[in-house]
């Protein structure tokens, strides 16, 4: 790799000319120009051995690369931070539960008079950071996904993901002795309120250290690097987003629940009761006129609620025959029941019900009547020719259905239970691109 001149960095002042310090490797006795004066440890770039530079003489820690992973990104490629050229010095390449299919690419960027900056990328998702001085204002010890952290400038972030990674590659030079097999802890934040802005602490071996970064839209990575041959995502949803969003879905599925059940149950409830008239067993069997009912105006909607008296493991077929003035059969309506109830090695169950509702409009308003008839018969006897069961029956006029609002009510409860599953998952991180 060749030295770092002032008109490569585009410093925009005089300063001394900084110079690659070269050594020769004591593994394979190959030469690696050595930018960083900070660098501790460098991989040989043409046998792969780790070599220590922290001490007073060069150590070689290992040789060889168990694996090689692929970089969009090459040692020595420039890349353009906030308009300065810096230049890639070291790769690295982590995984997480042992799963190398999930991996975490980090790359540092190299300037000779400013200080490190990272850049990052996973499953697309690109993002730079650089060490900071900032600190938590309280214990981070037990923070998990979508908890609240607060640094001591008075920001709030969100806690996007924490976990533990696994050094598996690196090659450059770094200003730190890491091996592969390093396991470092994280705790990764976004801005509280959204943003592209990032924090994170990091402990490794008992040393714990913060910093400070945004997200990158893969159009800013393009025009950093000059290349368009980088894949990534243009933009990626931050927990806090998600959370938001989310929040927003259920804060309106419990708006459209309210409105709707309280619409269901003013329409369940609707209309004005003409007849509440009971019919014994014997005049179900017989047949039987209620009272005359008067339905005003120029008609109405009727809801008809009849109720088997005493319907208990039998069932009830009725009929209910809407007659107007005295003899004209306006509509005949079906009105069938049966109850069952029981125990068994599950415990009590029960199926069926005592009572149905009908509806149907009339044409005209007037005088009405209503005429009855059924059958009844214990248990699952099919043979039934007399009702062993009265009946009971009301009727409103000025009804509303109510059926457009039961099933809208269902769809915005459907809607918060998913709208809370979706908040569930962006609160424990899920597969995201944060």
């Amino acid at each position: 790799m060749s030295g770092a001149s002032p008109d490569r960095f585009g410093l925009g002042r005089p300063r001394p000319r900084h110079e690659a310090r070269p050594i020769r490797c004591d593994g394979c006795g190959s030469p690696n120009a050595v930018k960083d004066e900070a660098a501790r440890l460098v991989v040989c770039a043409h046998c792969g051995s780790h070599l220590d530079l922290s001490g007073d003489e060069q150590v070689v820690l290992g040789e060889g690369r168990v694996k090689q992973w692929a970089f969009p990104l090459e040692l020595g490629e420039r890349f353009r931070f906030k308009g300065v050229p810096h230049e890639v010095i070291a790769r690295m390449a982590h995984i997480e539960d042992g799963d190398y299919s999930e991996c975490t690419r980090d790359y540092l960027l190299y300037h000779p008079s400013r200080g490190a900056v990272w850049l990052s990328e996973y499953g697309g998702s690109w993002s730079w950071s650089r060490p900071t001085h900032l600190m938590p204002a309280g214990p981070v010890s037990g923070l998990s996904a979508a908890d609240r952290l607060e640094t001591a400038d008075g920001r709030r972030w969100v806690i996007a993901e924490t976990g533990e990674y696994e050094l598996v590659y690196v090659d450059g030079s770094l200003p730190w002795v890491a091996r592969v097999g390093d396991r470092v802890r994280y705790v990764d934040c976004v801005a509280d309120g959204g943003g592209d802005e990032q924090y994170e602490i990091t402990v490794e071996k008992g040393q714990r250290e913060f910093g400070v970064g945004a997200a990158l839209p893969i159009s800013a990575v393009r025009r950093a690097l000059g290349r368009d041959d980088i894949s990534g995502v243009e933009k990626s949803t931050s927990v806090a987003e998600k959370l938001r969003a989310a929040r927003a879905v259920l804060a309106l599925a419990v708006v459209a629940l309210l409105i709707n059940g309280g619409a269901a149950l003013v329409c369940w409830q609707a209309g004005s009761q003409v007849l509440n008239e009971a019919f014994s067993a014997e005049q179900m069997t017989e047949g039987a006129l209620s009272a005359p009912f008067t339905v005003p105006g120029s008609g109405a909607l009727l809801k008809i609620r009849t109720s088997a008296i005493g319907l208990s493991n039998s069932w009830m077929a009725a009929n209910v025959a809407v007659v107007e003035g005295e003899e004209t059969v306006a509509h005949v309506l079906d009105a069938d029941m049966s109850y069952y109830h029981g125990r068994d090695s599950d415990g009590s169950w029960s199926e069926g019900n005592r009572g149905k509702t009908l509806y149907v409009r009339v044409p005209r308003g007037g005088s009405y009547r209503l005429l009855v008839q059924g059958i009844s018969a214990h248990g699952n006897d099919a043979g039934g020719d007399v009702s062993l069961h009265g009946m009971g029956v009301s009727v409103h006029t000025g009804a509303r259905l109510f059926h457009f609002f039961l099933a809208s009510t269902i769809l915005a409860a459907g809607v918060f239970f998913f709208g809370l599953q979706a908040h569930g998952r962006a609160a424990g991180g899920g597969d995201d691109d944060d």
